[in-house]
């Protein structure tokens, strides 16, 4: 039962990731994958032609699914993108931004179609259940921003259109929605009465912890917590629901309570955290798992926590297909792998506590690292020994916000050490993150190569349950994924290149030469900061000689300084298109006049021309110029590029 279990969500979420991204790479890999696991099985007779017939219903079953799903979305988005009418919808989801800003997501109907969107505009002040209505609007697709997939995202979300130029814009308040109502104000004043007892700071973080709410956290502060690895600390997830739960089972014990008494609390509390956090999968797939372990424990029966996680990530797949592009549940399934069933494995029988759960942090990373890779740019190395560290701070913080939830505010004496560890926490991040203890330099191919190794070790470990035969192939994977990576950083140092980033309108570039680096605002857009900073962190540099800003000078000034926040740069230069100016850094060479930035390096010369409108166009003389990932240069008829992008 547990192996087939186990295969048949090996095969159903392969059929998803195949279907799903179909010849794309992420697609093919988890496709190899399932192709070399089977025939790994069948030739060691593990399994019988009833279990291949399973596996072949099973991944022709996600196939079908996802394939039905996507049709079904992509004829609305055709049917309905660049179209200019009228929408009518429920809001169900609310997302609040600072500068009196909000998104909500509108389930309604456009053209005599049923199609969920999102919506960004000023706060309407509107609840779950309420009608907005548009008199006027168009209808577009999600773009992927600078540093994220954004498209992908939506899509987990099942939005698959945006709302823009809306006029006419009226609410209805219905109170359709009373108790998710009531769990968002709940939510609100609990986060409010953190910051107000806390601080803005501390008690961001806090509902962070507790809420999952990212909004309230600095970004410099964000950025530090991942780079330090505990990052996920700031997702209701599956760390979460077991604390909460393992306290609630731990009380009933000591008073005396039933299995049956303690799994119902224990259940009921977790079901009230997850809405309390509007329920995110990777939650979900904790709590389905939890479920599946203390059903075992009620029943007498010995649980398996890698059968458990199957059925869980199964049964969330079944129900959601679309489960397989939001990145959150992919780092639970893989972190929660490596936590309950690859770490243990590999850390055998160490008596040492300490030294045994920093060998479980260890392999837990290690299980996590590639999935890291292929969603962000940046991978901390020193996450085992954070997580055991930090974490157990964090956990005490976030154990006293539940606790001044639970009383409603009456015990929010326990909030004040709370924010002494919360402070300690964030200044040990920020102080780590200045010592760059983090890897970075993943670009597209590298994140390939990392998936690929990883389900590799996978493998060897679901076939041969040998721990030697599996340290030797994460020693042989990690040595060719450091080769590849310093040949990747080889090639980008080794020769003077210039990478134009963003589009046009929202252009920066980034040029390289040896240990020299030097970044130049073209269009004075805020966006060009997040492009220039992306491409920076996918070539792996985190040192800056010199920042050229060029338009909107002191505007941008901030935005690159928050941009650049893990970034060591040297000289900020602020003199904007004059006349005459020139700026070395090595061998480079910039020289910026009139609507005009020249870059010279050996010989090589590459013009930048910005018009009265911002859009900027390259000239080259020689083969330097690069395409930023995303990026596409269009040759024009005068020897111009034209930056687009993709």
């Amino acid at each position: 039962m547990k192996r087939k279990m186990i295969g048949a969500a090996a095969a159903y979420m392969s059929g998803l990731f195949f279907a799903s991204f179909f010849i794309s790479p992420g697609g093919l890999c988890m496709l190899l994958a399932a192709v070399i696991g089977l025939s790994l099985a069948i030739k060691k007779r593990l399994i019988s032609s009833g279990d291949i017939i399973m596996l072949a219903v099973a991944f022709t079953i996600a196939v079908g699914v996802i394939t039905f799903v996507d049709n079904r979305s992509s004829q609305k988005v055709k049917q309905l993108s660049g179209a200019e009418c009228g929408f009518s919808g429920e809001i169900t989801d609310i997302s609040r931004y600072s500068g009196k800003y909000a998104s909500y997501v509108l389930k309604g109907r456009a053209e005599g179609v049923n199609v969920k969107v999102s919506f960004y505009t000023s706060d309407l002040h509107g609840s779950y259940g309420d009608i907005i209505t548009i008199d006027s609007c168009t209808l577009k697709p999600p773009e992927n921003s600078a540093v994220f997939n954004y498209v992908n995202w939506q899509k987990s979300r099942h939005i698959f259109l945006e709302i823009t130029s809306a006029k006419g814009i009226t609410l209805e308040r219905r109170c359709a929605r009373p108790l998710k109502n009531a769990l968002a104000d709940l939510r609100d004043k609990t986060s409010q009465r953190f910051c107000d007892t806390l601080g803005t700071e501390a008690g961001g973080f806090l509902s962070g912890m507790v809420f999952g709410k990212k909004g309230g956290i600095d970004d410099s502060d964000r950025l530090s917590l991942y780079r330090s690895g505990i990052g996920h600390i700031l997702a209701v997830s599956g760390l979460h629901v077991s604390i909460v739960a393992g306290l609630l089972m731990w009380i009933m014990r000591i008073a005396g309570a039933g299995r049956t008494v303690s799994f119902l609390a224990a259940d009921l509390l977790m079901l009230m955290l997850i809405a309390l956090a509007n329920y995110p999968v990777s939650a979900l797939r904790a709590a389905i798992m939890m479920n599946l372990i203390f059903g075992a424990w009620l029943f007498r029966r010995i649980p398996d926590r890698l059968t458990s996680l199957a059925a869980a990530a199964l049964i969330i797949c079944l129900c959601d297909p679309y489960a397989v592009y939001n990145a959150g549940f992919m780092l639970s399934l893989s972190g929660t792998f490596g936590i309950a069933v690859f770490a243990p494995f590999m850390a055998g029988n160490i008596e040492n506590r300490i030294l045994s759960a920093l060998a479980v942090g260890f392999w837990t990373m290690l299980a996590v690292m590639p999935v890291s890779i292929l969603y962000f740019s940046e991978v901390s190395i020193i996450s085992p020994l954070t997580n055991i560290l930090l974490v157990p701070m964090c956990t005490a913080a976030m154990c006293a916000g539940l606790v001044s939830m639970l009383s409603m505010g009456y015990l929010d004496a326990v909030l004040y050490p709370a924010g002494l560890l919360i402070r300690a926490v964030l200044k040990i991040t920020e102080k780590l993150s200045e010592r760059q203890v983090f890897i970075t330099g993943f670009d597209s191919k590298l994140r390939l190569t990392a998936v690929c190794l990883g389900g590799a070790v996978v493998l060897v470990y679901l076939f041969t349950k040998s721990r030697k035969a599996v340290f030797c192939t994460i020693t042989a994977a990690a040595i060719a994924f450091c080769t590849c990576s310093q040949m990747h950083m080889i090639r980008i140092r080794r020769d003077f290149s210039v990478a134009v980033t963003g589009d046009e309108r929202k252009c920066a570039a980034v040029m390289i030469c040896g240990n020299s680096t030097i970044v130049a605002d073209l269009s004075g857009n805020r966006k060009a900061a997040d492009f220039a900073a992306d491409h920076l962190a996918q070539a792996g540099i985190t040192d800056v000689d010199m920042v050229i800003l060029t338009r909107n000078v002191n505007s941008q000034l901030a935005v690159y300084k928050q941009a650049f926040s893990g970034i060591r740069t040297g000289i900020w230069v602020e003199y904007g298109f004059v006349s005459g100016k020139t700026f070395k850094s090595g061998n480079i060479s910039v020289t910026v006049s009139d609507s005009e930035l020249t870059v010279s390096c050996g010989g090589e010369e590459i013009t930048f021309t910005t018009d009265k409108k911002g859009a900027v166009t390259v000239k080259s003389s020689g083969t330097v110029i690069e395409n930023a990932p995303g990026n596409c240069l269009i040759p024009g008829s005068d020897g111009t590029l034209t930056i687009r992008r993709l």
